[in-house]
């Protein structure tokens, strides 16, 4: 053995060595391992490669997740913009409370005794809106009502048939914006603190 490599075989096309099933293999230097031959054989890798066309399913996928994206932004936005405005109008919902109070007091006759309420809260649109116990006209507690002060005016469930009624509690509990009292949601005269002593539930 002189270490030189077998030439390739001439009647076989050159560039080719044999292998041990006879195959051809090509050596370096062949005109096989050119560039075109190589395009044709494997296919090209540059630019001349066609790129997949992107279908409308591709572009409608793309949309939605934009669009997911904005909203998501957009909510948690609305969200540090509701709660900055709503301790900036704290002290004026304080005000409307003040107001509401008195005119609360003045329009169920209220004696001496101080009124009893429940759950109150304000609604966007400055609405005071809650439950309360007081003395009517008739000179005897009421129990918890549903009332919503708007301004000067106070509308009690009692005043009104359930129908009419319906729009200003239905702006009420859609919009319960800035909580002004704790207290139970409960109407009826169970729910004083009165009731909550002389009432009993079922089965006790």
């Amino acid at each position: 053995m002189d270490g030189r490599l077998p030439a390739a075989s001439s009647g076989s096309g050159g560039g080719f060595g044999p292998t041990a099933d006879g195959a051809r293999t090509p050596l370096p230097g062949d005109p096989a391992l050119s560039g075109p031959a190589l395009a044709a054989t494997y296919g090209s890798p540059g630019p001349n490669r066609r790129r997949r066309r992107r279908t409308v399913a591709d572009h409608l996928g793309a949309l939605f997740v934009g669009a997911v994206t904005l909203a998501a932004v957009l909510f948690a936005a609305a969200g540090v913009y509701d709660r900055i405005h709503r301790e900036m109008v704290r002290p004026a919902i304080a005000g409307r409370w003040d107001h509401a109070r008195k005119t609360l007091s003045g329009r169920l006759h209220q004696q001496p005794d101080p009124l009893e309420f429940g759950a109150v809260w304000a609604t966007h649109s400055g609405m005071i809106c809650g439950l309360v116990n007081g003395r009517g006209s008739f000179g005897g507690l009421a129990g918890m009502t549903p009332f919503a002060v708007d301004g000067d005016r106070a509308v009690f469930a009692l005043d009104h048939t359930a129908l009419s009624f319906a729009p200003y509690w239905r702006d009420c509990m859609t919009d319960q914006w800035i909580k002004v009292l704790d207290g139970s949601m409960q109407a009826g005269g169970c729910a004083t603190r009165l009731g909550q002593q002389r009432c009993v539930t079922a089965g006790e």
